[in-house]
Order: structure tokens, then C-alpha cells, then sequence
């Protein structure tokens, strides 16, 4: 595996008491990339955010997987428009 940190999908799935299935489900519909190494799924370091935003939405909230695409759009678009307003802060 490369340099960066990860950790084992059920390793982390069995920390957090979750099925490994919602995060395999968030990687097939693109909200999360994982490593596969030995038939293994990975998550990378830099993803965990990411993935504990994810599990508070659906299980706390009950929030499904194409909510949390739109959930994600729309953060990203956020993100974009307040880098956009930075940037002509700064001119």
C-alpha cells in the first residue's frame, strides 16, 4: 500500500458498529474512494471525515445514500462559492 494512512474496512465498520455494506454502498456510488490491497478494502486517512459526517447523517438522521449525494453537491457547491467570495475579497 502507499505511504498514506488507512485502515481496514471492517476493522473500522466493527469500531463504529455499522455494516461494512454503507460504506461499500457510499464507494460504488462515489462519495468515498477505498484501497483494495489482499482482497481487503482500505479507507484512507482522508476520507474519515468524510465517512463520520456520512454515518451521522444516515444513522442518526436517516438520511439515505441518494440524500447523502445531494447532501454532498450541495456542500461541495458551498465550498465553491465561499472560495469564489474569498477570492474576490482578496482583489
Amino acid at each position: 500500500m502507499k505511504s498514506h494512512l488507512s485502515i481496514s474496512l471492517q476493522t473500522y465498520c466493527t469500531f463504529h458498529e455499522i455494516e461494512p455494506v454503507f460504506i461499500l454502498d457510499l464507494h460504488q456510488q462515489g462519495l468515498v474512494e477505498l484501497a483494495l490491497q489482499n482482497n481487503e478494502y482500505f479507507i484512507l486517512e482522508h476520507h474519515l471525515p468524510q465517512i463520520e459526517r456520512y454515518i451521522q447523517f444516515h444513522y442518526e438522521l436517516g438520511i439515505n445514500i441518494e440524500g447523502l449525494e445531494v447532501i454532498n453537491g450541495l456542500l461541495d457547491r458551498i465550498t465553491d462559492l465561499q472560495a469564489q467570495i474569498n477570492q474576490l475579497n482578496h482583489r
